[in-house]
Protein backbone atom coordinates (compact mmCIF):
# COMPACT_ATOMS: atom_id res chain seq x y z
CA UNK A 1 0.00 0.00 0.00
CA UNK A 2 1.27 3.27 -1.26
CA UNK A 3 2.23 5.86 1.93
CA UNK A 4 0.87 8.99 2.37
CA UNK A 5 3.97 11.64 1.02
CA UNK A 6 3.91 13.38 4.38
CA UNK A 7 4.53 10.31 6.27
CA UNK A 8 8.19 10.03 4.76
CA UNK A 9 8.62 13.55 6.87
CA UNK A 10 8.46 13.47 10.66
CA UNK A 11 9.27 16.11 12.39
CA UNK A 12 8.22 19.77 12.59
CA UNK A 13 10.79 21.48 10.89
CA UNK A 14 10.47 18.31 7.59
CA UNK A 15 6.69 19.65 7.77
CA UNK A 16 6.61 23.11 7.64
CA UNK A 17 9.72 23.55 4.99
CA UNK A 18 7.36 21.20 2.92
CA UNK A 19 4.38 23.14 3.59
CA UNK A 20 6.61 26.11 2.11
CA UNK A 21 7.90 24.74 -1.02
CA UNK A 22 5.47 21.88 -2.05
CA UNK A 23 2.12 23.82 -4.06
CA UNK A 24 -0.30 21.79 -5.98
CA UNK A 25 -0.29 18.47 -6.63
CA UNK A 26 0.43 17.84 -10.52
CA UNK A 27 0.43 14.16 -10.57
CA UNK A 28 2.56 10.68 -9.58
CA UNK A 29 2.59 6.81 -10.34
CA UNK A 30 4.11 3.82 -8.78
CA UNK A 31 6.10 5.13 -6.67
CA UNK A 32 6.47 8.64 -6.61
CA UNK A 33 4.47 12.13 -6.24
CA UNK A 34 4.60 15.32 -8.35
CA UNK A 35 4.01 18.69 -7.26
CA UNK A 36 4.48 22.11 -8.58
CA UNK A 37 7.34 24.14 -6.41
CA UNK A 38 5.92 26.66 -4.30
CA UNK A 39 9.23 29.25 -4.56
CA UNK A 40 9.90 28.75 -7.96
CA UNK A 41 6.74 27.91 -10.17
CA UNK A 42 9.23 27.17 -12.96
CA UNK A 43 10.13 23.66 -11.28
CA UNK A 44 8.41 20.82 -10.13
CA UNK A 45 9.37 19.03 -7.09
CA UNK A 46 9.09 14.45 -7.43
CA UNK A 47 9.23 12.53 -4.03
CA UNK A 48 9.77 9.39 -4.15
CA UNK A 49 7.07 7.39 -2.10
CA UNK A 50 7.54 3.81 -2.26
CA UNK A 51 11.24 1.96 -0.96
CA UNK A 52 13.61 0.47 -3.81
CA UNK A 53 12.55 1.77 -7.21
CA UNK A 54 15.05 4.97 -7.07
CA UNK A 55 13.89 6.68 -10.20
CA UNK A 56 14.81 10.33 -8.78
CA UNK A 57 18.65 8.81 -8.48
CA UNK A 58 17.79 7.39 -12.33
CA UNK A 59 16.86 10.93 -13.93
CA UNK A 60 19.52 12.29 -12.07
CA UNK A 61 22.38 10.39 -13.14
CA UNK A 62 20.76 10.32 -16.28
CA UNK A 63 20.58 14.18 -17.10
CA UNK A 64 24.07 14.34 -15.27
CA UNK A 65 25.07 12.44 -18.08
CA UNK A 66 23.49 13.81 -20.97
CA UNK A 67 23.33 17.17 -20.05
CA UNK A 68 26.20 18.62 -22.49
CA UNK A 69 24.94 16.36 -25.87
CA UNK A 70 22.71 16.57 -28.33
CA UNK A 71 20.50 13.79 -26.55
CA UNK A 72 19.27 16.82 -24.09
CA UNK A 73 16.93 18.28 -25.87
CA UNK A 74 14.63 15.39 -25.58
CA UNK A 75 14.76 15.64 -21.67
CA UNK A 76 13.25 18.00 -19.15
CA UNK A 77 16.51 18.73 -16.92
CA UNK A 78 17.06 17.95 -13.63
CA UNK A 79 17.53 20.98 -10.99
CA UNK A 80 18.88 19.62 -7.65
CA UNK A 81 18.68 16.57 -5.86
CA UNK A 82 18.30 15.41 -2.09
CA UNK A 83 21.24 13.55 -0.50
CA UNK A 84 19.52 10.43 -0.04
CA UNK A 85 17.46 11.22 -3.66
CA UNK A 86 14.34 10.97 -2.34
CA UNK A 87 13.14 14.76 -3.32
CA UNK A 88 14.45 15.50 -7.26
CA UNK A 89 13.56 19.47 -8.31
CA UNK A 90 13.21 19.41 -12.06
CA UNK A 91 12.05 21.96 -15.00
CA UNK A 92 8.23 22.13 -15.32
CA UNK A 93 6.67 21.19 -19.01
CA UNK A 94 3.84 22.55 -20.00
CA UNK A 95 1.25 19.49 -21.27
CA UNK A 96 1.90 17.52 -24.41
CA UNK A 97 -1.75 17.45 -26.45
CA UNK A 98 -2.69 14.78 -28.35
CA UNK A 99 -2.18 16.48 -31.70
CA UNK A 100 1.18 18.00 -30.14
CA UNK A 101 2.55 14.64 -30.23
CA UNK A 102 5.59 13.86 -32.44
CA UNK A 103 5.18 11.06 -35.17
CA UNK A 104 8.69 9.51 -34.50
CA UNK A 105 10.87 10.25 -30.59
CA UNK A 106 14.38 8.65 -30.14
CA UNK A 107 14.80 4.75 -29.72
CA UNK A 108 15.78 5.17 -25.62
CA UNK A 109 12.14 5.79 -24.58
CA UNK A 110 10.21 2.89 -24.03
CA UNK A 111 6.67 4.07 -22.56
CA UNK A 112 5.13 6.73 -24.60
CA UNK A 113 2.43 7.44 -22.33
CA UNK A 114 1.13 10.97 -22.98
CA UNK A 115 1.40 12.26 -19.54
CA UNK A 116 5.28 11.16 -19.27
CA UNK A 117 5.88 13.91 -21.65
CA UNK A 118 5.68 17.53 -22.06
CA UNK A 119 7.08 20.86 -23.96
CA UNK A 120 9.45 23.14 -23.14
CA UNK A 121 9.95 25.81 -25.33
CA UNK A 122 8.36 23.99 -27.99
CA UNK A 123 10.30 20.95 -27.86
CA UNK A 124 9.01 17.98 -26.79
CA UNK A 125 10.67 16.22 -23.48
CA UNK A 126 10.36 13.44 -20.93
CA UNK A 127 9.83 14.54 -17.42
CA UNK A 128 9.43 11.04 -16.77
CA UNK A 129 12.39 9.11 -17.56
CA UNK A 130 13.68 6.91 -14.35
CA UNK A 131 12.72 3.99 -16.64
CA UNK A 132 14.71 4.04 -20.55
CA UNK A 133 16.82 2.26 -22.70
CA UNK A 134 19.68 4.87 -22.94
CA UNK A 135 22.10 1.87 -21.32
CA UNK A 136 20.97 -0.58 -23.54
CA UNK A 137 20.53 1.71 -26.67
CA UNK A 138 23.09 4.41 -25.88
CA UNK A 139 22.26 8.24 -26.77
CA UNK A 140 22.21 7.71 -30.72
CA UNK A 141 18.92 9.69 -31.82
CA UNK A 142 17.92 6.84 -33.79
CA UNK A 143 14.36 7.77 -34.47
CA UNK A 144 11.44 5.27 -34.19
CA UNK A 145 7.83 5.30 -34.94
CA UNK A 146 6.25 6.35 -31.24
CA UNK A 147 3.07 4.54 -30.48
CA UNK A 148 1.79 6.76 -28.04
CA UNK A 149 -1.29 6.26 -25.41
CA UNK A 150 -3.14 7.53 -22.76
CA UNK A 151 -4.77 6.62 -19.32
CA UNK A 152 -7.57 4.91 -19.83
CA UNK A 153 -6.47 3.13 -23.23
CA UNK A 154 -7.05 -0.64 -23.27
CA UNK A 155 -3.10 -1.91 -23.86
Amino acid sequence: MAMNVWDHFGNTVSRDLLDMCIGTRLGGGLSREVFSFGPDPSLVIKIETEAGHFQNIIEWHTWERIERTRTAKWFAPCVRISDDGKILLMKRTQPLGWEGRPNVMPRFFTDFKLTNFGTIDGQVVAHDYGIHLLMEEGMKCQLVKSDWWQSGDAR
